[in-house]
C-alpha cells in the first residue's frame, strides 16, 4: 500500500486500537470549548444573521403625511463566511491547521487527527456509520512522489483513492476536480460506498501537496445524512493549511551509531515486505503498539550477501531488545515474544553487518500467539525459523514438546522428524487455537516421520511431537521446510474394483513429499508410493482408516516416483474394509525442487522461492489439444507463464501483467510431446500463486 495512504489508513486502525487517547492526546472527553472561550488562536466572532429590512440609523426620521423616498439605498448586510461558527484545530506533528464546527469533538494521534459530530464516534471502528467524522493526516510531498511518480492532486486522488478502505464497491460519483485551497494545488471528490454492515456512505474526499508537504482528508456519513454533513465537511476541507511540523519525524541522532532514518512505511499485524538494504547504510520500518502488546519479528535475508544485523528502537532511538542490536545467525533473524514497554510508535532497524553486506531481505511482522497443546502436559519447549533444524529431548516426564514458528498465508510448511532409534513419535502441526492442519496419517513408521501443511493465515503454529507410549525417553530433531513450496489439488473416480489410478512426480535425494488422499462416502482408499526408475519398487503403502489417508516420505535418491491410489482389495486383504469404488480428493505437497506431473483440471497453488524464483511442472501434451494455463498472484508477485520442451526451448510464454495481475496462457500441441510448464515471478521475488489447468 502506498506510504501516505498506509499512514492515513492506521487512523482507522487508531481509532480501534488506541481508542484515541482520548484524554492523553488532549480531545475526546472534553468538548471543544464555546467561541468565546479565550484560546491561543483568536477566532473571528460569527457574524449576525441577515434581516430582511435595512439595519436601523442612529436618528430615528418622524413619520411624514407623505412617505418621504429613501434618499440612498441602504447597504445589506455582510453574507456570514461558511465556515462561521468554526473554531480551528492546530497538529503540530502532524504539520497542518483545520477548523471545524463548535461543538464537535477531536481527538489526535500521531498527527492523525479526527473530528466527530458525537463524542462515541471518536473510536468507532466504521466512520461514517452513523454522524459526521472527518479525519486528516499530512506528510512529506516526496511521499506522494515516491508513490505516484507525480505530485498532481488529481493523479494522486485518482491512484490513491482506492487504498483508503473507504468501504466495499467504493465509486468516484464526482470528481476528481482540481481546485486551490488557500493557495495550495488540491482535487476533491466524491465516493459512493458500502460500509462492512451494508449502510450506504458517501464521502467527501480531498488532497492538498505544496512544494514541501501534503494532505489528505476525508469526511464519511451514511447517505441518508448527506444533505446535513456533506456541505460541513467541503467547509472544513476549504480550511486546512499546511505546514512544517514541530514534531520529528523520524528517529532523532542521540549517539550509539542511531541514524536519522526515513521509513519506508508502516507495517501492521500479518504484513510481510521485501525491501534493501544498501552498502553502508541501512533500512527501516516503523510500527505502532501497545504497552504489554507482544509481537514477532522475522527478518530473512534473500541474497547470500547480506548478513543482517536487526533492532528494534523507540521514539528516542533507544534499543527495546534486552541485549540491543541482534545478529544471532548468517540467515534469519527472529526477534519473537517481543513486549512492547509503553504505547508509542517503533522503528525496526535492518543494517548490514559490515559496509560491504547490502541486498534484498523479506520481513515478517506478526502479533504472537498463544500456541494451544495437544493435550494435557504438553510442554512449549522452544522455537524456530524455516529451514532450521531443531534438536529435542525425551526425558520421559513429557507427552508432548511444541516447537513454535511464524509463517504467514499460503506458505507450504513441510516438516520431517527423525527419532533416535527406539524413539516411535506423532508428530502434527497446529494453530493458535490448538486446530490440527493435518487431518490423518501423522504416525508411520517407527522412524523419520513426514508431514505438509499449507497455512490458511498468519501468525504462530507449531510443531508438536508427542511419543507414541508414555514415558519413551530419546532425541529427536525437527527440520521445518518453506514458505515456498507447491501444494497439487486434484481428484477423480475409481470406477471399477482394480482400478488404479497414478500421480507420478521427479525428486532429488532427500527431499520429502506429502500426499492426502480424502475419500468420498464409504470409499476405502489404499495409498502407496513406488519408483518408477527402480521397476516400480514399492516404497511404501497404507490402508489404515476408512476415510482420510496420508503420509510424507523421504526421497532416497534422484530419480522419477509416483504416488499410487487404488480402492480395498478384499482379496487382498485379510481385514474388512469399506467400498473399492468411488471418488476421491487428493492434494500433493514438495518442496520447490518436486516437479508433479499435471493434468487437466488440476489446481495448483504454492509460493515461489526468492534464490531461484520458478517452480517447474510436467505436462503430457496431446497433438490437436489445447492447454489453458490461468495464473493468479499476490500483489507482490509478477507471475510469469512458460511452456517449454524438455530441452528448455520456449514453445510459449505469457507477460502481459504487472505485479498482482495475473497471466493467461492458451497452447494448442501440434504433436504428441512432454513439455515443462514452468510459473516464475519475473524478478525473482517471493509470492504466493495459484495455477489453473483446463483444456481448451
Amino acid at each position: 500500500m502506498k506510504q501516505i495512504f498506509t499512514r492515513f489508513s492506521l487512523a482507522l486502525v487508531a481509532m480501534i486500537l488506541f481508542g484515541l487517547f482520548l484524554t492523553a492526546c488532549g480531545g475526546g472527553d472534553d468538548e471543544t470549548p464555546p467561541a468565546d472561550t479565550p484560546t491561543d488562536t483568536p477566532v473571528d466572532t460569527p457574524a449576525e444573521d441577515p434581516t430582511d429590512e435595512p439595519a436601523p440609523t442612529d436618528t430615528p426620521v418622524p413619520p411624514t403625511e407623505t412617505p418621504v423616498p429613501p434618499t440612498a439605498t441602504p447597504e445589506p448586510s455582510p453574507t456570514p463566511e461558511p465556515s462561521a461558527g468554526f473554531v480551528e484545530f492546530e497538529s503540530p506533528e502532524g504539520g497542518f491547521k483545520i477548523s471545524h464546527p463548535d461543538g464537535w469533538f477531536n481527538s489526535e494521534l500521531f498527527g492523525l487527527a479526527i473530528f466527530a459530530s458525537a463524542e462515541e464516534l471518536l473510536d468507532s471502528p466504521d466512520p461514517g456509520e452513523e454522524g459526521g467524522v472527518m479525519v486528516v493526516i499530512s506528510g512529506p510531498t516526496e511521499d506522494f512522489e515516491n508513490d505516484f511518480g507525480s505530485l498532481d492532486p488529481v493523479v494522486v486522488l485518482s491512484e490513491g483513492a482506492g487504498e483508503l478502505g473507504l468501504g466495499e464497491d467504493s465509486e468516484i460519483v464526482e470528481g476528481p476536480t482540481a481546485t486551490t485551497i488557500n493557495g495550495v494545488d488540491a482535487a476533491t471528490a466524491v465516493i459512493n460506498s458500502t460500509s462492512d454492515n451494508g449502510t450506504p456512505l458517501i464521502t467527501y474526499l480531498v488532497i492538498l501537496i505544496d512544494e514541501t508537504r501534503g494532505a489528505v482528508a476525508f469526511g464519511a456519513t451514511p447517505s441518508e445524512s448527506a444533505e446535513e454533513f456533506m456541505p460541513i465537511f467541503e467547509t472544513m476541507a476549504t480550511t486546512i493549511e499546511l505546514m512544517e511540523p514541530t514534531a520529528a519525524e523520524s528517529i532523532p541522532d542521540i549517539g550509539d551509531n542511531v541514524e536519522i532514518l526515513e521509513s519506508e512505511g508502516i507495517l501492521l499485524f500479518g504484513d510481510q515486505v521485501t525491501s534493501v538494504v544498501p552498502a553502508g547504510g541501512s533500512s527501516a520500518w516503523d510500527f505502532l503498539a501497545l504497552e504489554g502488546e507482544v509481537v514477532d519479528i522475522v527478518v530473512a535475508p534473500q541474497t547470500e550477501d547480506l548478513d543482517a544485523v536487526v533492532d528494534v528502537v523507540n521514539e528516542s532511538g533507544t534499543s527495546i531488545l534486552p541485549a540491543g542490536a541482534i545478529d544471532d545467525s548468517f540467515d534469519e533473524e527472529s526477534i519473537l515474544e517481543l513486549e512492547i514497554p509503553a504505547d508509542g510508535t517503533y522503528q525496526i532497524i535492518v543494517t548490514g553487518f559490515s559496509d560491504a553486506d547490502a541486498g534484498e531481505y523479506q520481513i515478517t511482522f506478526s502479533e504472537s500467539g498463544v500456541v494451544a497443546p495437544t493435550s494435557e502436559g504438553s510442554t512449549v519447549i522452544d522455537s524456530m525459523n524455516y529451514n532450521e533444524i531443531y534438536t529435542g529431548s525425551f526425558t520421559g516426564e513429557e507427552s508432548s514438546i511444541a516447537v513454535l514458528f511464524s509463517g504467514n498465508a499460503g506458505d507450504i510448511s513441510i516438516v520431517t522428524v527423525v527419532p533416535d532409534e527406539d524413539l516411535d513419535v506423532i508428530i502434527d502441526i497446529i494453530d493458535a487455537d490448538g486446530n490440527s492442519l493435518i487431518p490423518e496419517g501423522k504416525d508411520n513408521y517407527l522412524r523419520a516421520e513426514a508431514v505438509a501443511a499449507q497455512l490458511p493465515a498468519n501468525g504462530e503454529y507449531s510443531v508438536v511431537v508427542t511419543t507414541f507410549e508414555e514415558g519413551m525417553v530419546g532425541d529427536f530433531e525437527v527440520f521445518l521446510e518453506g514458505p515456498s513450496g507447491t501444494v497439487v489439488f486434484a481428484g477423480d473416480t475409481l470406477e471399477n474394483v482394480g482400478d488404479e489410478h497414478f500421480f507420478p512426480f521427479e525428486a532429488e535425494e532427500n527431499e520429502t513429499v506429502f500426499i492426502l488422499v480424502e475419500p468420498e462416502g464409504e470409499l476405502d482408499v489404499v495409498v502407496g508410493v513406488y519408483s518408477d526408475d527402480n521397476d516400480d519398487e514399492e516404497l511404501a503403502s497404507f490402508d489404515r482408516h476408512l476415510g482420510t489417508e496420508g503420509f510424507g516420505t523421504i526421497i532416497s535418491e534422484d530419480g522419477d516416483y509416483y504416488f499410487r491410489i487404488s480402492g480395498y482389495d478384499p482379496e487382498a486383504s485379510t481385514e474388512d474394509g469399506g467400498e473399492s469404488t468411488g471418488s476421491y480428493f487428493v492434494s500433493m505437497f514438495g518442496t520447490e525442487r518436486i516437479k508433479f506431473d499435471l493434468a487437466y483440471n488440476d489446481t495448483v497453488q504454492g509460493r515461489f522461492d526468492t534464490n531461484d524464483g520458478f517452480i517447474d511442472y510436467n505436462f503430457n501434451g496431446a497433438a490437436g489439444e489445447t492447454v489453458n494455463l490461468t495464473l493468479e498472484t499476490s500483489e507482490e508477485s509478477d507471475g510469469v507463464l512458460e511452456i517449454l520442451d524438455l530441452d528448455g526451448n520456449e514453445l510459449a510464454s505469457a507477460d502481459d501483467g504487472f505485479a498482482g495481475d495475473g497471466e493467461v496462457l492458451s497452447y494448442t500441441f501440434v504433436e504428441d510431446i512432454p513439455v515443462i510448464l514452468r510459473v516464475r515471478d519475473f524478478s525473482a521475488a517471493g509470492g504466493f500463486f495459484e495455477l489453473l489447468v483446463d483444456a481448451g
